[in-house]
């Protein structure tokens, strides 16, 4: 008997280690290319050019960063970019709710039609609808501002508007109309049961569909720069950085190929901070409310 427990203890601890292992391996894989990114933002020229440094560095370096930093205006840049990305995602996300809320409680002639146009969305790439709705806000002398993406947010013609209201509808589908009915026979109206009662039910859906179109908006860069092609935002400022963080750098290093390659990196890295630093805070609730949705992919 003892025998036996030993057995199933070993294939138990067998199995364990197998399973970390290939879950270690899975995570360097996925992990690799910021691994090396941190690496190279870290290096000098001479570093990058010395065959004999591997993975460290023998020199470690801010002076890349202090370069994409400049080159990036990050401050003012950062500002612009979190401040319009944070209001268009509440937007984006408070409007998709109360049109999933519409389609999922209540019957009307043609909501299965609505519907339908909802999930074409998804299936009708945006780029072949995007010339009329230029020439349209373009007549509208809106074009060169953020009005036309706030409008296309609240409409449901948003960046992804289509997934967040496919999201809510299949969560207010299962959501009790037993609690619904007694707050109208308390006298609360559609628009009152929604805020106070539906709204907060729903924590865990808008967080994820807060987080996920946060990054999606966060790492546009079609409909804003077809929209506001002045615009200073951060993955706009990432592709024309390059000069200016050269300029920025020692001028020895000015016109250097293997430096822009260094600040390339180093700006891509305070480009994704604020997402990682996001995620970092929120995982717990993010895990949590994924796992409540069923969201997978």
């Amino acid at each position: 008997m003892k025998i036996v427990m030993n057995k199933n203890k070993s294939l138990a601890l067998l199995t364990t280690v197998l399973r970390y292992v290939m879950l270690t391996a899975l995570a360097f894989v996925v992990l690799y290319p910021l691994i090396i990114k941190i690496e190279l933002s870290l290096m000098n020229v001479e570093d990058l050019t010395d065959a004999t440094v591997r993975f460290v560095p023998k020199t470690l370096t801010l002076m890349n960063f202090k370069a994409a930093i400049t080159g990036l205006d990050y401050g003012v840049s950062l500002a612009q970019t979190l401040l319009f990305v944070t209001s268009i995602t509440a937007v984006q996300v408070f409007f998709s709710m109360i049109t999933a809320y519409g389609l999922a409680s209540f019957r009307f002639p043609g909501r299965n039609i609505v519907f339908g146009f909802v999930l074409a969305t998804l299936i009708i790439p945006p780029q072949t609808i995007m010339l009329s709705l230029y020439f349209r806000f373009q007549s509208l002398s809106m074009v060169g501002m953020t009005l036309p993406l706030y409008i296309m947010a609240a409409t449901g013609l948003g960046l992804k508007n289509g997934l967040l209201i496919f999201i809510f509808r299949q969560f207010f589908k299962g959501f009790p109309r037993e609690i619904e009915e007694s707050a109208l026979i308390d006298g609360a109206g559609v628009f009152r049961t929604f805020i106070s009662i539906v709204m907060p039910s729903s924590r865990a859906t808008s967080l994820t569909a807060f987080l996920l179109t946060f990054v999606w908006q966060y790492t546009d860069g079609f409909y804003t720069s077809v929209f506001i092609p002045d615009n200073r935002f951060l993955s706009k400022m990432l592709q024309m950085g390059d000069s200016a963080a050269q300029q920025a750098g020692a001028s020895l290093y000015v016109g250097n190929p293997y430096f822009q390659s260094l600040v390339k990196n180093a700006s891509i890295l305070l480009y994704i901070a604020p997402v990682l630093l996001l995620f970092f805070i929120c995982q717990k609730h993010f895990i949590e409310s994924v796992e409540r949705t069923g969201l997978v992919g």
